[in-house]
């Protein structure tokens, strides 16, 4: 990938897998340490900057993976067309269920059966159970920590080079980028779990678990934008 050549451009390369992130975790645990209710509903209430970030994150991650499956007519390694389309439609399910697929935009009155099966009566799928709620945030989460951060640093620290185009682990692996995000993620909710422990009888505004969202949709953008970079760059490189 091109490097950035002067300050203003290590800035504008640095904002989102850096900068980004430094900063919504700084301002978790600030508006965690300050446990002010008017901060808690700016910060992550349904309609709050946090959740308004996590969608913004999704649609971009989702427009740059489904661009790059219709844009490029070669695919340089098998399956990940379909791939990129799957990449796409996750990201999409993530922000529909985090908008509720639209009912905090356009206030929708919830069907009466959907009520009685939903604990918070809104029409989404992951407050129907704790399974479809947990799951997949687990599981997005192990990949972000294991494929987004350990993998990277690793290849990283020894200096292994995956840059062949005909690799899996090319296409596949999110890049050393998005390492700092993929360790936030996780841990953007620690502060709060420790101060609740020393503490039980806290009763703390803002856990992380909001901004543990954004982050992960913030590591998606960052996975979908390498592998649309990286395709693009070899679909040009093949047409010269």
């Amino acid at each position: 990938m091109k490097q950035p050549t002067n300050r203003t451009d290590r800035i504008k390369s640095a904002f989102l897998p850096v900068i980004l992130p430094i900063i919504m975790y700084a301002a978790t645990v600030l508006a965690t340490m300050l446990n002010i209710d008017s901060f808690n509903t700016l910060m992550t209430s349904e309609k709050g900057i946090i959740e308004n970030i996590t969608v913004l994150f999704l649609l971009m991650a989702c427009f740059y993976a489904a661009r790059a499956g219709i844009r490029n007519k070669i695919s340089p390694q098998s399956g990940l067309r379909i791939y990129i389309f799957a990449l796409a439609l996750a990201c999409l399910m993530f922000a529909g269920e985090e908008l509720s697929w639209g009912q905090h935009a356009f206030a929708w009155r919830t069907p009466d059966y959907w009520t009685t099966i939903n604990k918070q009566e809104e029409t989404n799928l992951h407050n129907i159970s704790g399974i479809l709620n947990e799951t997949p945030r687990m599981l997005l989460t192990l990949f972000a920590v294991i494929a987004g951060f350990v993998a990277p640093v690793i290849v990283k620290l020894r200096n292994m080079d995956l840059k062949s185009e005909s690799a899996f682990w090319y296409w596949y692996m999110p890049p050393f980028e998005g390492a700092l995000t993929a360790f936030c993620a996780p841990t953007v909710t620690f502060h709060a779990k420790i101060m609740e422990k020393l503490n039980p009888a806290l009763d703390l505004n803002v856990t992380g678990g909001e901004t543990k969202e954004a982050l992960l949709a913030l590591f998606l953008l960052i996975y979908a934008k390498s592998i649309a970079t990286r395709w693009a760059q070899t679909s040009q490189s093949n047409n010269k």
